[in-house]
């Protein structure tokens, strides 16, 4: 006979670092910690333990847990920096590209089979092409999020979800992110990721406007409208999240 389990998302502070985790909650009579190659963690303990008793039990192996995120963190695929260089990878939805500069009396970005041309009054200025190629990953943002958004809304409108205010800004760290007033931000380098994974993330901020903390009522509204959203964490995790400009 199979033992069912319960699942609920909590987080320890230690100094200035978040160490969020989930509990799985099963019929072992052990507290167990799991720490992902993704970097998630998890508290496997009895049903009986109380959730301050397992909040001392991760606090106590804090150090243990940043040591085994470091250490899974440093075999994750890191691009180099991009040159912007005729014959350089350039990433867009999850596939490469082949950056192909040309001289051309007005500037274009598009893409063409393989290539993704660029074409400017000096191709050989590598700020000039850098500029011009983030301006059309804004771009192709901004289309691809109104494409997800209106497909999304149907069903999140059922839940009390109206349209949201959506801010598309460039952010260092984070894919989104959705304030207590409701307003989303979404990072146009998202883009770089498989179409998938971008619907995952205005998914996730979209069930934030219900539900600002990652408890377990978020993740069941979020399992609702992204049946399979752990597929595409993991991918997004696994595909994007160390790709440098």
């Amino acid at each position: 006979m199979t033992s069912s389990s319960a699942r609920s998302s909590q987080c320890v502070k230690i100094g200035s670092h978040q160490i969020p985790y989930l509990i799985v909650r099963s019929s072992r009579k052990t507290s167990h910690l799991v720490v992902n190659p993704s970097g998630a963690v998890e508290a496997r303990v009895p049903n009986d333990r109380a959730d301050e008793s397992v909040r001392s039990f991760v606090h106590s192996r804090a150090r243990w847990i940043i040591r085994q995120q470091d250490y899974f963190e440093s075999f994750r695929p890191r691009d180099p920096m991009r040159r912007y260089v005729s014959g350089e990878t350039i990433r867009y939805l999850g596939r490469q590209y082949r950056l192909k500069n040309e001289a051309s009396d007005s500037d274009l970005v598009k893409l063409t089979g393989p290539c993704l041309v660029v074409r400017c009054s000096k191709p050989e200025d590598r700020s000039a092409v850098r500029q011009l190629v983030l301006n059309w990953y804004q771009s192709r943002a901004s289309e691809m999020f109104d494409r997800k958004l209106e497909g999304l809304m149907p069903k999140v409108a059922a839940f009390g979800i109206s349209d949201p205010n959506v801010v598309i800004r460039w952010m260092s760290r984070r894919w989104g992110s959705c304030t207590p007033s409701g307003r989303i931000t979404l990072n146009p380098l998202l883009v770089l990721a498989p179409v998938d994974c971008v619907e995952y993330v205005i998914a996730h901020e979209l069930c934030h406007l219900n539900h600002p903390n990652h408890g377990s009522a978020f993740y069941r509204l979020l399992a609702t409208i992204i049946p399979d959203w752990e597929r595409r964490r993991e991918r997004l995790e696994r595909t994007g999240a160390h790709l440098s400009l």
